[in-house]
């Protein structure tokens, strides 16, 4: 028996020791931030970088921009995954260029196609000679051929003499070539008429397919009208608003900083910036600074953000979202809405 309650009290505190390295995580996850953060400058190149830490770096994301893009992902200061290294590329591609293989692989073979020019036999000129006068030969032939096949009708129009037979079977197939081409005028017009009456039967299917269109397009939104006037409906749509807001708010950068200097040639483009600039400054304060150049036309300048993020936060806004009552009637309501709409399809 004693036995058995040992184990069962080791056992227990096992289960309590897993349970509470799981509350750890999880409260960890909840509660402990994400920070990001990002840098970078353009003078006439841009370079740049950004950052996703967690948990005294425990767990940190980066990437950066410098004529190529990198990244990187370490647990605990050990590199788990990473993009390109653009050093790396560069080494095996002068490996590579560096072995010369090519180069002689293409002198062998040019040396090779010399030898063979070299020792091609005389006797391959004579049998191209005598390719070539059994090739004229032969056309002289398939000429006379033409010239004995010929219409008659062509060799009449020629002004060769030709027999009463042959003039007359030569008028005979002048006139029934003339009636066949002026049979097909009936034919041309009844296919003119059907494409004419193809084209109208088309036109009228789309104006009643686009009538039908707007029909359910003006149900639709007279629906949609309906609904934003109740009161449920308002106060479901103010509390995502509002909700999104906060979330907004959590997400912004707590840190801003950005200098630019912009010249567009222009002064009077120039004048229009530093006009915004002092529109935006009760919003933008000093974080961020664009200045005119009113002398040359250039670009460039420099950033820096820096803010975090808290899992508990955004789900305590998901949920006030999610358990509000007016939310969830509107959900059902536009769920109903589409489910009858696909039965209509259907």
């Amino acid at each position: 028996m004693t036995v058995v309650l040992t184990i069962l009290k080791a056992a227990g505190i096992l289960l309590l020791a897993v349970l509470g390295v799981l509350l750890a995580c999880l409260l960890l996850v909840l509660f402990v931030p994400f920070r990001y953060g990002a840098q970078g400058e353009y003078r006439g190149k841009l370079s740049a970088g950004a950052h996703v830490t967690w948990l005294f770096r425990f767990l940190a994301v980066r990437v950066s921009y410098a004529e190529a893009l990198s990244w990187s992902v370490r647990i605990a200061g050990f590199r788990i995954l990473h993009g390109p290294d653009t050093q790396e590329k560069g080494e095996k591609r002068g490996a590579l260029s560096g072995t010369g293989a090519p180069e002689e692989t293409g002198g062998t073979e040019s040396d090779a196609g010399s030898a063979a020019k070299a020792a091609a036999p005389s006797g391959a000129e004579s049998g191209a000679d005598a390719g070539e006068s059994a090739g004229m030969e032969s056309g002289a032939e398939a000429n006379a051929s033409a010239d004995a096949e010929r219409d008659p009708s062509d060799v009449a129009d020629a002004g060769e003499a030709l027999p009463d037979g042959a003039e007359a079977a030569a008028d005979g197939q002048a006139e029934a070539g003339n009636g066949q081409e002026e049979e097909p005028d009936a034919g041309d017009a009844d296919s003119l008429s059907g494409r004419f009456a193809q084209f109208f039967r088309r036109l009228e299917d789309s104006i009643q397919n686009a009538e039908e269109k707007l029909d359910g397009l003006s149900d639709r939104i007279s629906w949609y009208l309906e609904l934003l006037e109740r009161e449920d409906t308002r106060i479901a749509v103010g509390t995502v608003f509002r909700q999104a807001f906060r979330i907004l708010r959590h997400v912004m950068p707590r840190e801003l900083r950005a200098d630019f200097v912009v010249g567009t040639g222009d002064p009077a483009a120039d004048g229009r910036i530093a006009a915004w600039q002092g529109m935006l400054y009760p919003v933008l304060h000093d974080k961020v600074l664009i200045l005119p150049d009113f002398e040359k036309k250039r670009a460039e300048g420099s950033f820096f953000i820096k803010g975090r993020i808290t899992v508990f936060s955004l789900l305590i806004c998901g949920l006030a979202v999610i358990l509000k009552k007016e939310v969830r009637l509107l959900i059902g309501r536009l769920r109903k809405k589409e489910e009858k709409k696909d039965g209509r399809k259907s």
